[in-house]
């Protein structure tokens, strides 16, 4: 009997964190799109600065 109460015991802890991967799952995303966003505006601004000065020399 022990046996089954401790397997009721373990499926409940299995579904208790299979209850939280959502929540875990959008947080990735959520960081996931800050630093698309971040890479976004860092590239906006490069380019919005034009081509860097060359060190060429001048004939």
């Amino acid at each position: 009997m022990d046996s089954h109460l401790e397997y009721i015991a373990e499926v409940e802890a299995l579904f208790g964190q299979l209850e939280r991967v959502p929540a875990a799952i959008q947080r990735r995303l959520d960081d996931q799109e800050a630093l698309i966003s971040q890479l976004e505006k860092t590239l906006l601004g490069t380019l919005l600065q034009g081509p860097a000065p060359t060190d060429a020399p001048a004939d």
